[in-house]
């Protein structure tokens, strides 16, 4: 269960006015099954706190480091949580290659090296994404990378379906028609029969 601890870190990082923009990256990000660790980025100046702040988590165990661009804590839970301070205008880019795969991030940088392109996948990830608010259905920077959903960035031909428009369409809220299992207070649920059922009613 990472969701809970990370909605809990994100919610005291955002009680300190020393940062503009927070996300989470990581297999967190793809949704994945399980998670080996938490990665976080936040965009603030060099001389905010947030790293201070971080540190002194109520829920940290142990720092593993602490510095001006990078820290890690290891919650009382044993899950590892790095925070990574970047510069707004590069948070799009540092998004981009902190969530994908080591895979994902390899094939990337071998398919625009394929386009003649001499770039790396980090430079790429820094270089190709300046601007933080781009349209999900954008292409990425001047080199014409489609985006790709989080949850597809594996290295599994997500890259080659996504030139070819062939890339899947991912499931979402308004697909689900219904509920196949559910369970209600009675058991382990968190509400009651009635609950659901109104909340069921609300959503068509």
């Amino acid at each position: 269960m990472a969701r809970p601890p990370v909605e809990s870190i994100l919610n005291y990082l955002q009680r300190f006015p020393a940062w503009v923009r927070s996300a989470v990256a990581g297999s967190f990000r793809r949704c994945k099954e399980t998670v080996g660790d938490i990665d976080i980025l936040v965009t603030a100046g060099p001389d905010s706190p947030v790293m201070e702040r971080f540190a002194a988590f109520e829920d940290a165990g142990q720092v593993l480091a602490q510095g001006p661009t990078k820290s890690s804590i290891v919650l009382r839970s044993g899950l590892q949580v790095d925070l990574r301070r970047v510069e707004q205008g590069s948070f799009g880019a540092a998004l981009q290659y902190f969530t994908g795969s080591q895979a994902h991030n390899i094939a990337v940088a071998g398919s625009l090296a394929s386009a003649g392109s001499r770039s790396t996948s980090t430079e790429c990830s820094v270089s190709t994404a300046r601007s933080p608010g781009r349209a999900r259905n954008r292409s990425i920077g001047r080199w014409n990378l489609p985006w790709i959903p989080p949850e597809l960035r594996e290295d599994r031909g997500e890259i080659e379906a996504a030139r070819e428009g062939r890339l899947l369409k991912l499931v979402e809220i308004a697909d689900v028609k219904g509920e196949l299992h559910s369970h209600t207070s009675a058991t382990d649920g968190r509400n009651s029969l009635e609950e659901m059922a109104l909340a069921a009613n609300a959503a068509g």
